[in-house]
């Protein structure tokens, strides 16, 4: 079904009126298809290349979801895997714990049957590449298997944030936000993980992207016909999310603000139906499966508690296999703010997408929440708001004839977060380097903000273009440094090798 929307939708798009003379905007599209898809290969070979070593394995619930989908595919009726809840829970039909070590914690392997901890499309997806090189049962099943549809997931993840990234900003904003999600370390290290928030943030960019385009477009015949395959995108997108975790479902209330604020009532009322019957379906299927334990572990959900300090410290606490003091993190909350707060149409669509989803963390999630694979899909919302911020910047220091307050603010925030990822690689920096550095930058920019001389232009433009490069370079070192720092070669669990079994069907 999905297959068939996304066909009629591009053969919509296919027919759209062009230019038949040949121009230098016809010369410039392969020149940008081609960059886009180098960018990406880009993000996804940082996040495949050594994906099975960092984050260590069995700190993630990726396996666990494999066992889930394993155990659905040979018998859907017997979902079976790790549950988080073990107190007092009757379904417990084996446990188990690892033997401690650093930096590797006691873990208890809890075992229940039938398993609802979580929807079951999602877990699935997971399983299939397992599953089609023939691993069955509760097997130690190689990283790079349990790994790779994270690894499939992020492919889409950076295309959905450079299409909504160009919906709402334009193409500069949009190539600037994927260079920089392509080598966030945060984003690369999270991205190899089979978490089900990779799996779901595709499906939440591709809902907003079709949503947002469906407003944007002209009054024509040929413009109903594709708000009408947009729209039906956007409704497939919310059936599915809930499948696949339960936050999902938040999809619904963001696309339903949205219709309440055009006062958009046909299509509000056709969202409430088909959220209606997916989470309808969801409960009809739990209660068919699994009766009393589907029920009472939707209600061990719902006991989750939420906490006045549950944002704060998620916003002060960038977390990939324990803390990591990537910048950016902040860095792309300054850039929303600093979006958000200028008057716009997709200014406020960024801003209020990112605060809504914002309430559907924090309404799903408990105590300290914290666990950092909930923040996922906010990711490129923040790479986003950073891509435009960028744009400005740059558009700042190159096309007009003195560097604006922008300009002189943004170099400084670089400064002071952009150029983490050095320090995370490794690389010692003197104290007085950086003071004499920021003194620097501070000074161009400012000498630049109140001259237009040509000097001083060319000179801004240099530092403008080395910060940025700097920054880019710094994140690529921490990508390939920081996982051998981190965990060192015998501190850590070792990946298992990739082998594939003797038994494939």
């Amino acid at each position: 079904m999905t297959l068939f929307v996304m066909l009629n939708l591009l053969q919509h798009l296919h027919h759209q009126p062009i230019f038949m003379a040949v121009t230098a905007h016809q010369f410039t599209k392969p020149v940008s298809f081609l960059l886009l898809w180098l960018l990406i290969i880009l993000g996804i070979f940082l996040r495949v290349d050594r994906g099975d070593r960092f984050p260590v394995y069995q700190n993630d619930d990726g396996l666990f979801y494999t066992w889930a989908g394993l155990s659905m595919l040979e018998n859907f009726s017997s979902p079976t895997s790790l549950s988080v809840f073990e107190t007092n829970n009757p379904f417990l039909i084996w446990r188990s714990q690892y033997m401690p070590f650093e930096p590797v914690q006691e873990f208890g392997f809890r075992i229940v049957r039938p398993w609802f901890d979580l929807p079951p499309l999602g877990t699935l997806l997971i399983s299939l590449p397992a599953y089609a090189l023939g691993y069955r049962g509760f097997s130690q099943i190689p990283h790079l298997i349990v790994r790779l549809p994270a690894f499939v997931a992020s492919v889409f993840t950076l295309l959905g944030t450079y299409l909504l990234g160009k919906s709402l900003f334009g193409r500069a904003s949009a190539r600037w936000a994927l260079i920089f999600f392509a080598v966030w370390p945060l984003a690369v290290f999270s991205h190899r993980q089979s978490y089900l928030e990779n799996i779901l943030t595709p499906f939440i960019l591709l809902a907003l992207w079709a949503f947002y385009r469906l407003y944007a477009l002209r009054s024509t015949l040929y413009a109903t016909n594709v708000r009408r395959w947009l729209w039906r995108l956007v409704l497939l997108c919310v059936m599915i999310a809930g499948w696949i975790k339960i936050p999902g479902f938040g999809l619904s209330l963001v696309i339903a603000y949205w219709l309440l604020a055009k006062k958009d009532w046909f299509r509000l009322k056709q969202l409430f139906t088909v959220t209606l019957i997916s989470f309808g379906l969801y409960l009809i299927y739990g209660h068919l499966i699994g009766g009393p334990a589907f029920w009472q572990t939707l209600t061990n959900q719902a006991g989750r508690g939420a906490y006045l300090t549950s944002w704060f410290y998620m916003l002060t606490t960038p977390d990939v296999f324990g803390p990591i003091r990537d910048g950016w993190w902040l860095l792309g909350w300054l850039a929303l703010l600093w979006v958000g707060s200028r008057p716009g149409k997709a200014n406020r669509f960024l801003l209020i997408n990112t605060i809504l989803w914002m309430v559907v963390i924090f309404v799903t999630s408990g105590r300290e929440n914290t666990s950092p694979w909930y923040r996922y899909p906010l990711f490129p919302f923040l790479m986003i708001a950073l891509g435009e911020v960028v744009r400005e910047f740059w558009h700042s220091v190159t096309q007009t004839r003195a560097v604006s307050q922008t300009g002189f603010i943004w170099a400084v925030l670089f400064f002071l977060f952009g150029l983490t990822g050095w320090e995370l690689a490794g690389f010692t920096v003197g104290s007085n380097v950086l003071r004499f550095g920021i003194v620097i930058v501070i000074a161009v920019f400012f000498t630049s903000l109140v001259s237009n001389h040509r000097v001083n232009r060319l000179i801004s433009q240099l530092v403008a273009a080395s910060l940025i490069g700097l920054m880019l370079l710094g994140n690529i070192a921490a990508v390939r440094r920081y996982p051998f720092l981190r965990c060192p070669p015998g501190e850590c669990l070792e990946p298992t090798k990739l082998s594939i079994p003797f038994s494939i069907e």
